[in-house]
């Protein structure tokens, strides 16, 4: 059996903007947020929320351990060749994806910026609430 994905969702932090606009989402790029060393696959999501929750949410509030603070998501459609597999762990919900081969610049489409902490409004005051 095989399947047909449309579009899939990647995070990044904004400081990789330019080098992901050169060349693509890169496999065995430095990792920049949960791990140490360098992958050989790029995790991508059905829905930008998922891929939110399972890259930068995970540790949204810590500047310790997290000190990235503007993100850039990035609407894929991988290419017709890439090596594509269910991450097994999140069975019969399909929530993640591992791309086992670089995704070409032309593959992708800059959605959008924000920041790790988004503002919430203070019902009385109508201002914005800060952790």
């Amino acid at each position: 059996m095989s399947t047909v994905l449309d579009v899939l969702y990647h995070w990044s932090p904004t400081v990789n903007r330019t080098f992901i606009l050169r060349n693509g989402l890169r496999v065995y790029s430095r990792a920049k947020k949960h791990s140490k060393g360098c992958w050989p696959y790029i995790c991508l999501s059905p829905r930008p929320s998922l891929a939110w929750s399972l890259s930068a949410g995970v540790r949204k509030g810590d500047r310790q351990n997290d000190p990235i603070e503007d993100w850039d998501l990035w609407e894929v459609r991988p290419p017709d060749d890439a090596e594509i597999h269910v991450r097994e762990f999140w069975w019969p919900k399909i929530e993640e994806f591992k791309v086992y081969s670089s995704i070409p610049p032309d593959c992708l489409w800059f959605v959008g910026q924000r920041p790790d902490m988004l503002v919430a409004l203070d019902k009385k005051r109508k201002k914005p609430l800060t952790n």
